[in-house]
């Protein structure tokens, strides 16, 4: 075995910098409350730094060495055998899709990025988007009921009585209305400690500011490559750390149910969402990503179809979610749905509200992949050329001057 020394393009070592090694040394074992919340903005190493925390607060983990041979091991020894982590970052989540914010349960330690390591939260809502721009109070009602989750639940260790750290995860949008709705989760968390990547924000006794260290696990995949690969890699999960990937999702036996008998509700959110009406949601939901989430509303909608209203929207705090989900099909008649989804069966019960936002399977999530293309036919996709007006690839020049400026 020989030590890797230079980076190449899908392979970045770790490094960590000065600043980030002053400020876990000085993480102490207290008994009274732990909260750190790290932010900063895009691109800085927040998520990389929030593995590196979760690890630090953990009771043991292990890190190799190849300092020579044979290999050593570190071994290090802190009182907490579990953390909390809320992610709060809905555009790059580190434990579960895109979408949604999530409070998970951490007992091992994190390697690599979020699409190595999914895992089930103990409790999540569904936002339906990357973003919390179209619905800024239903992000901001849904972090309020984790954290008082959290405050209720797991807080404390039942075992020992020893406080459960929490971690978490501010988005990278921090400008403006992101400024402000971070702020607001400031005030929520009540952090003992803030890890800070902006040299621009007001620091105090509890703040600690960090040093920009992105682009260590890059690879030359942007955002939205990670974010797919993060639905795949969930949808492919049979635990956190084995996929089964022997069959592509199209192949896949789903779950047969009977919409007027399993489903209470189906509510669109996201951007033009209120302008479907109901004889257009068969089309709508037929192949979509959705999620599973357990009605706070015990009224059901008395349809002879799917059972929707047009313009209904979520409560406030949003419902439970339980996971997501792929309406792989919907019968013409609209009383079944074959839906595929990693979720345990026994939660299935508890699924009786199905939520569509503006979060899509990505394209190569539909295809068969050990067949060529244009050998099959692939449903909800058309591979030939398009000869309608506005068919063609968009080209777009980007040399055109302003006069004067030849």
């Amino acid at each position: 075995m020989s030590q890797i020394n230079e980076a190449g393009k899908d392979l970045h070592p770790y490094v960590l910098p000065s600043s980030w090694k002053r400020s876990l040394d000085g993480l102490t074992n207290e008994t009274t409350s732990l909260r750190y919340l790290v932010r900063g903005p895009k691109r800085s190493g927040k998520s990389t730094f929030g593995r590196t925390l979760v690890n630090n607060l953990l009771r043991k983990y292990v890190i190799p060495r190849l300092r020579s041979r044979p290999m050593h091991v570190l071994i290090k020894q802190n009182r907490h055998k579990s953390v909390a982590y809320l992610e709060c970052d809905i555009g790059q989540s580190e434990f579960t899709p895109g979408g949604m914010v999530a409070l998970n349960i951490i007992t091992q330690p994190i390697f690599g990025p979020p699409y190595t390591h999914p895992s089930t939260p103990v409790h999540a809502h569904f936002i339906g988007s990357f973003t919390p721009l179209s619905s800024p109070s239903t992000y901001l009602a849904a972090i309020e009921s984790l954290i008082e989750f959290y405050s209720l639940n797991h807080e404390l260790d039942e075992d020992t009585g020893l406080p459960i750290p929490l971690v978490v995860n501010t988005m990278g949008w921090t400008k403006g209305l992101g400024g402000d709705l971070i702020r607001r989760i400031e005030d929520y968390v009540r952090p003992t400690t803030i890890f800070s990547f902006d040299s621009d924000a007001t620091l105090d006794k509890n703040c600690r500011l960090l040093e920009s260290a992105g682009g260590q696990e890059g690879g030359g995949y942007t955002a939205a490559d990670f974010r797919n690969m993060m639905i795949m890699s969930y949808f492919h999960a049979t635990s956190s750390s084995t996929w089964d990937t022997s069959v592509s999702l199209r192949s896949r036996p789903p779950y047969e149910v009977t919409i007027t008998e399993a489903i209470d509700e189906v509510i669109l959110i996201g951007n033009g969402s209120e302008d479907v009406v109901a004889s257009e949601i068969g089309r709508v939901m037929n192949g979509a990503l959705v999620a599973l989430c357990s009605p706070t509303n015990t009224s059901m909608l008395s349809s002879d179809g799917i059972p929707y209203v047009q313009g209904s929207t979520l409560p406030i705090p949003p419902p439970p979610c339980h996971g997501l989900a792929v309406l792989r099909s919907l019968s013409l008649d609209e009383q079944h749905l074959h839906i595929l989804t990693p979720i345990s069966p026994t939660l299935l019960p508890e699924c009786r509200l199905l939520v569509k936002g503006e979060i899509q399977l990505p394209i190569w999530g539909f295809v068969h992949y050990k067949k060529k293309l244009e050998e099959v036919e692939e449903p909800y996709l058309q591979w030939s050329r398009s000869n309608a007006l506005g068919g063609e690839k968009r080209r777009v020049r980007r040399n055109l001057m302003r006069r004067g400026q030849a």
